[in-house]
């Protein structure tokens, strides 16, 4: 009986156990916003800021020094004159009004579409910072200094107390106490996403700064006991934490906590391409792997790594070794490169030229060009003694003429553009080298399914293996396509119906809210889905290819900070006030 008291005792202990970690990783989640409407954008208007919505009607009056949308899919903005700074909602209502010096928080070294954290606040009581939600509810109530965002990751707040710097998340829930001098994320994310990456912390000491590293979790992986830490985030797994860490003048190599490679060495670079470290110890270079395991010994002057062999010197001697540190005799390259085709290697020989051999080492095309490069499937670009680029498959064959100044994929594509520099002449060939456009004086935009062409003659598009479709392949929810009649643009329906005249020297398709642009004389004007003359054509823009954007009578500009705003005023056109 006594042992079934005891198993009972201990299963209540251990369910009381696991009941607080999970309610402490509860505490720990927290969830990044995605802003994918945009129902709100900033008018800017005789130097006062204002806020109008998708369908251009004015929200907020442009009467502000500065209005900050810390999620533009929702009516809160933030608005700014002098002093005073008050939040109001869609209705011009103030909303928050019993908290004070309300902001939004910037985001810092983050890639992101908007500027500012997306969910929350932070407002000020007592010379304390706390946080809101975008609702109005309270999740922090004041208790820091400072809270700003976190270097290098979204979703993070650095909060400062006592003078010393700590970390919370979104919900207000600490993630590393405040105990130290500086905190930076440590630039690894996955997709975007921040919640992988870790945290680099600093303390200073009576001998300079320290340096640790707290992992996303906020455990402490290193103690602030180095001079120097980078981690490594270039092709490496997600599971895995590497980092180069100097400690009294010596770097090391640390995976996961553990030193894999110790403080021996002078310095430590890292090659993006082989996932191989080259460390230099007393002026030599040996080479290593992630795992510590070494390759070469520091013995070399230099060690270069050469497509898929390494290439080692001593004085005057040269060695080649393949990744496995194996040395191989008689080296017939200089270099052998993969491709991301694992079916092709480009070769460099001694005299600079290039070929192409395959996995087993067939020669498929001899060393003759000054340039190689794979594009796709059995294509390459290719280069003589002309400086011309041309393309040839992986027989030798010439699919594509040696003629052009130019020649690349475009994007995420199977299409190539070629360009001739003094005619300015772009050709498009598709996946089968077919050329499927030409024209001088035209310019190429990049969209997830498609890409466009414009010249001042014309609008085309192609799908991603680069075979032109219609408009209304890619629009496919306008009520309104653009067409073109006699040199002149207009607007069809679906059915190819004319609905508004081709009267118009260019338009632009009907944007995500509904307008388009109209060009008469050298004057924009807009039209929105309904067919209604929003403004007949009266701006002057400044917009060679890029054709302008409108919402309403307002046309879209950036400021110098990347932030976008809406304006009428041609006169501040470009200008990134």
């Amino acid at each position: 009986m006594k042992n079934i008291k005891y198993l009972i005792i201990l299963a209540i202990i251990l369910g009381i156990g696991v009941s607080i970690f999970a309610a402490n990783q509860t505490k720990k989640e927290y969830t990044v916003e995605t802003v994918k409407e945009f129902n709100y954008h900033i008018l800017y208007k005789d130097e006062k800021m204002g806020v109008i919505d998708v369908n251009g009607n004015v929200i907020i009056e442009p009467k502000y020094e500065y209005i900050q949308l810390p999620n533009p899919s929702k009516p809160v903005f933030v608005c700014i004159s002098g002093e005073e700074t008050k939040v109001l909602n869609e209705k011009n209502e103030e909303i928050f009004s019993e908290y004070a010096e309300i902001s939004a928080i910037p985001l810092q070294s983050v890639e992101s579409n908007t500027q500012y954290e997306k969910s929350v606040l932070r407002y000020k009581k007592d010379n304390k910072y706390g946080l809101i939600n975008l609702e109005g509810d309270i999740l922090l109530k004041p208790t820091y200094e400072e809270i700003t965002g976190l270097k290098y990751k979204e979703g993070n707040l650095l909060v400062k107390e006592n003078n010393k710097y700590g970390v919370i998340n979104l919900k207000g829930e600490k993630v590393i106490k405040a105990e130290y001098d500086n905190i930076e994320g440590d630039r690894f994310s996955k997709q975007g996403s921040y919640k992988e990456e870790g945290y680099i912390v600093c303390k200073k000491t009576e001998e300079g700064y320290k340096y640790g590293y707290i992992d996303s979790t906020g455990k402490e992986i290193l103690k602030t006991n180095y001079n120097e830490i980078t981690r490594i985030v270039e092709n490496v797994n997600y599971t895995d934490v590497y980092l180069i860490a100097r400690k009294d003048g010596q770097v090391g190599l640390i995976k996961n906590g553990k030193n894999v490679i110790e403080h021996n060495f002078q310095n430590i670079e890292y090659d993006i391409g082989r996932e191989l470290v080259i460390a230099e110890k007393n002026s030599k270079y040996g080479l290593y792997d992630l795992n510590g395991k070494e390759i070469l010994n520091a013995q070399y002057d230099e060690i270069l790594i050469k497509g898929i062999y390494i290439l080692a010197s001593k004085g005057e001697e040269e060695f080649y070794y393949d990744m496995q540190g194996n040395k191989i005799d008689n080296m017939e390259y200089l270099s052998v490169n993969e491709t991301s085709n694992q079916n092709y290697y480009i070769t460099i020989d001694n005299n600079g030229l290039c070929g192409i051999i395959d996995k087993n080492n067939n020669i498929k095309v001899k060393n003759e060009y000054s340039y190689l490069e794979y594009l796709f499937e059995e294509y390459f670009i290719a280069s003589k003694e002309n400086n011309k680029f041309g393309i040839i498959d992986d027989k030798g064959n010439v699919v594509v003429d040696f003629k052009y100044d130019v020649i690349s994929k475009i994007g995420e594509t199977n299409i190539v553009q070629a360009k001739t520099v003094e005619e300015n002449v772009l050709d498009l060939y598709n996946k089968e080298m077919k050329k499927v456009y030409s024209k001088k004086d035209s310019d190429i935009f990049i969209y997830e399914n498609y890409v466009q062409v414009l010249s001042s003659e014309e609008t085309k598009y192609f799908n991603t293996e680069g075979k032109e479709v219609k408009n209304s392949e890619i629009y496919t929810e306008n009520k309104l396509l653009a067409v073109q009649e006699n040199g002149k643009w207009g607007f069809a329906d679906r059915q190819g119906k004319i609905k508004i005249e081709c009267i118009y020297d260019e338009v632009t398709e009907l944007n995500e809210y509904g307008f388009a642009g109209v060009k008469k004389d050298g004057k924009w004007g807009v039209i929105d889905k309904n067919e209604n003359i929003i403004i007949e054509p009266t701006y002057e823009l400044e917009t060679s290819y890029i054709k302008p954007e409108f919402i309403g009578k307002y046309f879209k500009q950036y400021y110098d900070t990347g932030e976008v705003y809406y304006t009428d005023n041609v006169e501040i056109q470009g200008n990134g006030e």
